[in-house]
């Protein structure tokens, strides 16, 4: 996963002499594709489950955050933002064994790419103890919600689209995704000041 964005910290006098650290900032960053899992619909031929692994090839995540300095080391922080994640085609085999009907089905759901929104919370600490300056450790959980869409399951024996020509076969398919990282973070503090 690579990250690219901008920090902004300041002062908020609020009551009795109590000034919090907070921070804002915009972020975008990009993963090539580290999610994996299987996807599963019920037969189109009549033998029961259909299955196929499914994979998260890249996503991309553009955002805001705005966060609490807890002390000089350690800052927490919640953000959220727009994201899109390409998923590749599903080739799907038969769930059930049962003679003549074993291995691939003959169908596939198409690759498709869907959008949606992201909400995450996480905290930084910094290695300012090291001799090499600027170095945090960050951890995030993050849910991302993506947009239901139709999308064409095709018969990959030949690479047509299932059913009639003109009136394809779709499945309405929604994705929801909850991810935990943990990265090194290298800050270029061009301004000054901590975060």
């Amino acid at each position: 996963m690579g990250q690219a964005g901008c920090d902004y910290e300041f002062s908020l006098p609020l009551f009795a002499g109590w000034s919090p650290n907070l921070v804002i900032g915009v972020f975008g960053d990009y993963d090539a594709g580290s999610l994996r899992g299987t996807s599963s619909t019920i037969s189109l031929v009549g033998i029961g489950m259909q299955s196929g692994p499914e994979n998260n090839s890249s996503s991309w995540f553009v955002g805001g955050r705005a966060g609490y300095v807890v002390n000089p080391r350690f800052l927490t922080y919640i953000d959220g933002g727009y994201t899109e994640a390409r998923f590749d085609q599903v080739n799907y085999t038969s769930a059930l064994i049962i003679p003549g009907f074993a291995g691939p089905t003959g169908f596939s759901l198409a690759a498709q790419t869907y959008n949606g929104w992201f909400l995450g919370s996480g905290f930084e600490y910094s290695f300012d103890w090291l001799p090499i300056p600027g170095l945090f450790l960050k951890t995030e959980y993050r849910y991302s919600q993506y947009n239901s869409t139709n999308v064409p399951f095709v018969l990959t024996a030949t690479g047509a689209l299932v059913g009639t020509p003109g009136a394809p076969v779709t499945l309405t398919s929604q994705k929801n995704i909850q991810m935990v990282s943990t990265e090194l973070v290298w800050r270029f503090n061009f301004l000054g000041g901590h975060y």
